[in-house]
């Protein structure tokens, strides 16, 4: 008889909540919250981008749990931002965010007394601050320009306002401020449901991977032969 498999642990590198899952089912939190649904019954590795930084979340697959808490990775005040292809950037200060409920709807009525409504948008935005480098600057517009998803945590909960967004990047403006490097970055974005990660093609595995490349090679790893995913996914923290 197949027993389906569930291994939990945290990211050395990103601080994000990983799973090795084996076995067809749904890994999701406690409180229903879908992370990921494995359709084949194969061999799984996937990250929750969406994990609240500091809090203490239990896992569910196939009958298994897991309890892990996403490492806070980023300054007191700040935030994380993370696209779903698995790179994050820690900001230095978060200001906001700002909410806007629109009724732009796009109602159609038609002769007949038809009528047709659109989708109501939730869009808001916020400004972030970074002390930081040109290549921590280039690799942020990369999180924010990627062609996906993208999930804002802050590094704690906040009165009135959630710890974690999952929205579509709009707008984007950046300014240096200073001779120190000091950036103003204004994002303005719409608002969107948590999604249910799946295989994607082009990012070489599941959408919100256990381990990035990118990270091995921050790290100084080079490829090596013999190598697999596995062995890099041990070496950011996998106990596999």
């Amino acid at each position: 008889m197949f027993m389906a498999v569930l291994s939990g642990w945290v990211n050395s590198v990103t601080g994000l909540p990983c799973f090795k899952v084996e076995g067809r089912g749904k890994l999701e939190t406690a409180d229903g919250r879908v992370v990921f649904e494995n359709t084949n019954g194969g061999v799984a590795y996937v990250s929750d981008i969406f994990a609240p930084p500091g809090v203490s979340v239990t896992y569910k697959f196939a009958g298994k749990q897991v309890a892990l808490t996403r490492a806070v990775k980023c300054r007191e005040g700040g935030a994380l931002f993370t696209s779903v292809d698995g790179v994050q950037v820690a900001v230095d200060f978060y200001e906001g965010p700002t909410d806007d409920w629109t009724s732009d709807t796009g109602v159609s009525e038609f002769s007949n007394g038809v009528v047709r409504f659109g989708t109501a948008r939730r869009e808001g935005g916020c400004r972030v601050w970074l002390e930081s480098s040109p290549e921590l600057i280039k690799s942020f517009m990369q999180v924010l320009e990627s062609r996906g998803l993208v999930s804002v945590a802050l590094d704690r909960p906040a009165l009135g306002v959630p710890q974690v967004r999952c929205v579509l990047i709009s707008k984007v403006s950046v300014s240096r401020v200073d001779t120190q490097g000091v950036h103003r970055v204004d994002i303005e974005w719409v608002e969107k449901p948590f999604p249910v990660l799946q295989l994607s093609a082009f990012s070489g595995g599941f959408a919100g991977g256990a381990a990035t490349w990118n990270e091995a090679t921050r790290l100084g790893y080079r490829w090596t032969a013999g190598w697999s995913y596995e062995t890099l996914v041990n070496r950011l923290g996998g106990a596999l």
